[in-house]
């Protein structure tokens, strides 16, 4: 992946604004419905690309922040490096043994030396003899790890060629991530040396302790010699307070605060300095508790703390705010010291101490800093860190801690890309900070890919710029990425978009015109050079008026369809063009306004299809329809007389056969019977052949008249003549009931007046042939016929529970095997009704008739 520039970021993402704005002049977009022509799966939506046209914007707009806030991160970073030049106090940083490597510009006022001379020197060269083998002790125990860091070291300094002076030395070590000391950190501060003031303090009064002893002694031992030691005694009176002024004038004129006190905090004694830095005399001071002088919320803290004092840690220091006279916060720094009387009992408390408020107030303004620093970073939604030259993480932020999946940016600290990331990834990172490192440029806006813990794939825009030291030296990066995981999604979506709808312009099987608002032509698709005989070269620029056949059309379009008030979508509509070598042909056209997401006009969208062939065969159709039609509706009045005929014909041939063929059997049955009286006086055994003759002969007889009489209701219900429908529904309804396994319920009344002949004959014949269809192929329980009548229409339904079937299936004429639904529907439709069929699988089947009364 190839870095980018952030102005080569800026106007990518600008060519996708004006790519995006393009999409909106070249393709078709459909808010009311989808027509004929165009799938609406492949159609992008206005508000698709209004959103993404919203989401870049608002992408450039977060670049154009991140990088503001990038200069800000820079500036911010510059000022605490000069403020860490700035600082008064000195500042080391040795290797392992002690020697200089680098140190700030107080360190060099301090040892009165420029930095490059002071490189690869032991700080022990600037030590007294007396604190040297201290100093070695010291670096022993840092070197093993007995000792992590050291406070408050006092030392005498010897710069170069400059007085020597006190001072204090801290020190810090600094280790790897597999802890391992790696360099050690100093700080040298120009301060008196607590313990050395108190010797100065301490020596005036061993030496008067020392006389005054010597002095009583003699005294006792020369008791006698009272009055010739008197003037001695003056005299040694004399040095002792000359002895005294001379101590009172050191303390007095000391820049420290120096006072004794109580141990319920009374002062007893105050040097001119304490007066001075509280404002106050001695006789307003003595005698009162300077807890008086200390903030309410630091005096509990200063009790425990005074209270730590014992015979086994007689000295220790602390810092603590007071209030000064004007009412101002002040930082103090003291060194208390507890002062014994003769049988060992803490007599009073000796206070030494300094004002460390400007000191203090920058430590603070660091750490609020800081704070601040860190709760912006931690803030923010980018992933922000910092690391050394070995990759090793030292500064990382919440984004960075949830990207990893630990729980704050500590648990990063003295780690590297390989302790979260795949190594084939954290290689990548890796080379990349290396390339920042050693070469000094900043990596700007690279896009590259980060698995999360659980394996979800995300994208950042990283940028990694060196960071420098007080002298310019490469110690690290500082990195700040952004999520654009969102981004690089609406992209892979854009590019699909596009691909599909180039796809669908070029693939598309009609014409498609794009004009701007003077309708000048801007884009044709292939299909339009096919039916136009027109390529882009030819047409681009030029008024789409060199289509139309006629310019009254064209005209007629700039008012009524092409204006900036049109409907945006337009119904389909016919209109005649012509191609390039002047042949006219008649097109199915559909159209489009095209606007931006602002309501702007864009242009006009045009959609073209050559039905010259369809209007032909349309023509042809409607031909063929309609002497269909009038075939259809001679065959209709022929199936009507056919029915006709069929039941004149069955009544004839019930009549013949109840006139001859009844009268027949009827004539040879009573022959018979005749025949079989006259045989009755017979001889037995010609009787009894006789008889069983006879006998067989009469039960055909009968046998035959009964089937006739079937044949003949069959073909002619008497009933039907006779009482009409209902009557005749009945009987049959009665009589298929006890031929079959399920039951018919015949409802409704008689019409009245009754019903003329081919409409109950249509009507019984539709429900012989119903009852026939459930008996074959239902499986029904029961039937239910019911007849409604009103002064227009006779309505008959037949309903069943049985299985009911598909009537899609039903419909296929290829895969029809039985015909008796479409008689029951040609019956119907022969006299002007209709029958409809309904079933559905399980729930049985409903026939509905309406005939015209």
């Amino acid at each position: 992946m190839r870095n980018l520039e952030s102005g080569d970021l800026k106007r990518k993402i600008e060519s996708a604004l004006r790519y995006v704005s393009a999409l909106h002049q070249r393709h078709i977009f459909h808010e009311g419905g989808v027509n004929d022509f165009i799938p609406s799966s492949h159609c992008v939506q206005p508000h698709e690309l209004e959103d993404l046209h919203t989401a870049l914007t608002e992408i450039q707009e977060a670049e154009i922040a991140h990088q503001a806030h990038q200069a800000r991160l820079v500036a911010e970073c510059r000022k605490y490096q000069q403020l860490l030049k700035s600082m008064p106090d000195g500042y080391f940083l040795t290797d392992t043994h002690g020697i200089i490597q680098e140190i700030n510009s107080s360190a060099e006022e301090l040892l009165n030396s420029p930095e490059k001379s002071l490189q690869g020197q032991s700080i022990a060269a600037f030590l007294g003899s007396e604190e040297e083998k201290q100093f070695q002790n010291y670096l022993h125990q840092l070197q093993d790890g007995t000792l992590s860091r050291l406070d408050d070291w006092h030392v005498v300094v010897q710069p170069n060629e400059a007085p020597s002076f006190s001072a204090g030395f801290s020190v810090r070590r600094i280790t790897d991530p597999n802890n391992r000391l790696v360099n050690l950190v100093w700080l040298l501060r120009n301060d008196v040396c607590p313990k050395a003031l108190e010797k100065a303090h301490q020596k005036p009064y061993a030496f008067l302790e020392q006389q005054v002893e010597e002095r009583t002694n003699e005294l006792r031992q020369i008791n006698h010699q009272l009055r010739q030691e008197i003037e001695q005694r003056k005299q040694v009176k004399t040095e002792l307070q000359k002895s005294e002024a001379r101590y009172r004038a050191i303390i007095e004129d000391n820049t420290e605060l120096i006072s004794r006190f109580t141990l319920d905090g009374t002062l007893t004694f105050v040097n001119s300095t304490y007066c001075r830095y509280f404002d106050k005399s001695p006789n307003e001071l003595l005698g009162q508790s300077f807890f008086s002088l200390v903030p309410e919320e630091e005096r509990e803290r200063i009790r425990k703390y005074l209270a730590s004092l014992s015979t086994e840690n007689p000295m220790t220091s602390i810092e603590y705010k007071l209030m000064s006279s004007q009412g101002e916060t002040r930082w103090q720094r003291r060194t208390d010291r507890l002062i014994f009387d003769e049988d060992n009992q803490i007599a009073e408390i000796q206070s030494v101490g300094r004002d460390i408020t400007e000191r203090k107030l920058v430590e603070l303004a660091l750490v609020e800093e800081r704070n601040l620093l860190r709760t912006l970073i931690d803030s923010l939604p980018d992933v922000i860190y910092v690391k050394n030259t070995g990759s090793q993480f030292i500064v990382a932020n919440r984004s960075v801690a949830r990207l990893v999946g630990v729980e704050s940016g500590d648990d990063l600290v003295n780690k590297t890309d390989f302790d979260f990331f795949p190594k084939e990834l954290a290689s990548s990172y890796y080379a990349d900070d290396q390339i920042v490192v050693q070469t000094g440029y900043p990596l700007l806006s690279k896009e590259e890919p980060a698995v999360s813990p659980f394996g979800d794939m995300r994208w950042l825009s990283t940028t990694k710029i060196p960071l420098r030291d007080q002298n310019g030296e490469i110690v690290g990066l500082v990195g700040i990425g952004r999520d654009i995981t969102q981004h690089k999604q609406l992209e892979e979506v854009l590019y699909q978009k596009t691909a599909e709808l180039e796809a669908i312009f070029k693939t598309i099987p009609d014409a498609v015109l794009f004009t701007n608002t003077d309708r000048q032509i801007m884009k044709i698709n292939p299909t339009f050079t096919t039916l136009f005989g027109y390529k882009i070269e030819d047409v681009f620029g030029r008024k789409s008026q060199i289509i139309y056949a006629n310019s009254e059309d064209y005209e007629k379009e700039s008012h009524t369809r092409f204006y900036p008030d049109a409907d945006e979508d337009f119904d389909p509509y016919e209109i005649m063009y012509q191609r390039a070598n002047g042949e006219v042909f008649v097109s199915e056209s559909v159209g489009a306004l095209v606007k931006d997401h602002g309501g702007r006009l864009l242009g006009y969208l045009s959609i073209m299809r050559d039905i010259t062939e369809r209007k032909q065969t349309e023509l042809e159709k409607a031909q063929l329809f309609e002497a269909v039609s009038h075939q259809r509706e001679q065959l209709r009045a022929l199936t009507g007389r056919l029915a006709e005929a069929q039941e004149a014909e069955r009544k004839a041939l019930a009549r013949e056969l109840h006139d001859q063929v009844g009268q027949n059997l009827t004539a040879l049955d009573l022959n018979l019977n005749i025949i079989y009286s006259r045989f009755i006086n017979t001889g037995f055994e010609a009787q009894k052949v006789i008889f069983e003759r006879l006998s067989d002969s009469l039960g055909l007889v009968n046998q035959t008249a009964e089937r006739i009489r079937d044949v003949m209701v069959n073909l002619r219900p008497p009933l039907l003549d006779d009482y009409g429908l209902m009557a005749a529904l009945r009987w049959y309804g009665e009589q298929f009931t006890s031929r079959v396994g399920f039951s018919v319920i015949v409802e409704g009344e008689e019409p009245e007046p009754r019903l003329y002949g081919p409409l109950e004959d249509t009507l019984f014949r539709i429900t012989q042939e119903a009852l026939t269809n459930v008996a074959k192929h239902a499986h029904a329980q029961k039937v239910t016929i019911n007849i409604e009548t009103d002064n227009e229409f006779v309505r008959l339904q037949i309903s069943d529970d049985g299985d009911g079937f598909d009537l899609g299936k039903w419909s296929d004429v290829k895969r029809r095997k039985n015909w008796g639904l479409v008689t029951m529907i040609e019956r119907a439709e022969a006299i002007g009704g209709y029958c409809q069929i309904e079933s559905q699988h399980g729930q049985g089947t409903q026939v509905l008739v309406e005939l015209p009364k």
